[in-house]
């Protein structure tokens, strides 16, 4: 039996960089290279509906059908098939108590104003498969209160809590199939970056106040229904949900009694002019700074790790 193979993104779409093209095109070779090893595709992002995304790249031949895709927040989750809202039922009911506008700006997917006594109350939109993605909430004066985001199976997935002054996220909370909460997320004041994190378990209620230390328990939590991993680590970039430690040390983190872990290197190393008469960015630090704790590490060109080798030696992890 093979390792089960875990290589991380932050997002994943059939329009994304070179880093998640490459990323993608490495799951499919090994996807058909090997067909008894299970490989995935682990998001750590927020993005609901992963599965449509799947789909779309299998279509578009652009992902091999073998390769799972996965994203790492809703596996801490209980779904349900809950019952699809269709959307004539839903907008029936809507045009019941409500008066409800097509917004004809959004041809690509159908979306609605809805209003109350002449009060814009709420935003609806719906996918090209008519399934409800998201609902907005306002105040009477115009302000986003909240939106409810859903799965493709119509559960609610998301809550996202909106500033009035700035319309930027506060927190969010996710949501199992039966409605409860497990897993609550503040933002930093008027910002994108994640500050906190608390986790409602049945057994076990967790506070986080490093979004880096959260994706290691999840991963722990993911990882351990696996008898034996690979798990990769692709980038290295400051992200808003990984603001102060980056993915390195996320993976170098995580706790497995039969795993594997391989550093990318999928750009230079170097601060500008990128070469080796300038210092190394500081956010290759982690995965420096803690070599022997890599099963390998796998550089863009040989130059690379010729380089890397010469300066910290450990020259088998190098490749």
């Amino acid at each position: 039996m093979k390792r089960t193979t875990f290589f991380t993104l932050n997002t994943l779409g059939a329009k994304r960089g070179g880093l998640v093209k490459a990323v993608i095109k490495r799951a499919n070779a090994v996807a058909a290279a090997e067909p008894d090893r299970a490989v995935h595709l682990l998001t750590l992002g927020l993005q609901t509906q992963i599965d449509s995304v799947r789909e779309e790249m299998i279509q578009l031949d652009l992902l091999n059908p073998r390769v799972q895709v996965t994203n790492l927040i809703h596996t801490l989750g209980q779904q349900k098939a809950n019952e699809k809202q269709t959307k004539s039922r839903f907008l029936k009911r809507l045009n019941r108590h409500f008066i409800v506008f097509d917004d004809v700006s959004r041809s690509e997917n159908d979306s609605y104003r809805v209003f109350d006594n002449g009060v814009y109350v709420q935003y609806v939109r719906f996918d090209a498969m008519d399934r409800l993605v998201f609902i907005d909430y306002f105040s009477d004066t115009r302000h986003r209160l909240k939106r409810e985001e859903y799965l493709e199976n119509g559960q609610l997935f998301q809550i996202i809590h909106y500033s009035t002054t700035t319309n930027k996220p506060v927190s969010r909370q996710f949501l199992h199939g039966n409605g409860t909460c497990y897993l609550t997320l503040w933002h930093k004041m008027n910002s994108v970056d994640w500050s906190h994190l608390f986790y409602f378990g049945k057994n076990e209620q967790l506070q986080f106040n490093d979004p880096a230390a959260f994706y290691t328990f999840a991963l722990n939590q993911l990882l351990a229904q696996y008898p034996a991993v690979l798990l990769s680590s692709e980038f290295r970039d400051r992200l808003p949900n990984l603001p102060k430690r980056n993915l390195d040390a996320v993976v170098l983190d995580v706790s497995h009694s039969d795993i594997r872990k391989i550093a990318f290197g999928h750009s230079n190393h170097f601060v500008a002019p990128f070469d080796e008469t300038t210092s190394i960015s500081g956010v290759w630090n982690t995965l420096f700074e803690r070599l022997g704790e890599w099963s390998a590490i796998i550089t863009a060109t040989t130059r690379q790790a010729t380089h890397m080798t010469q300066k910290f030696g450990h020259d088998s992890l190098f490749h």
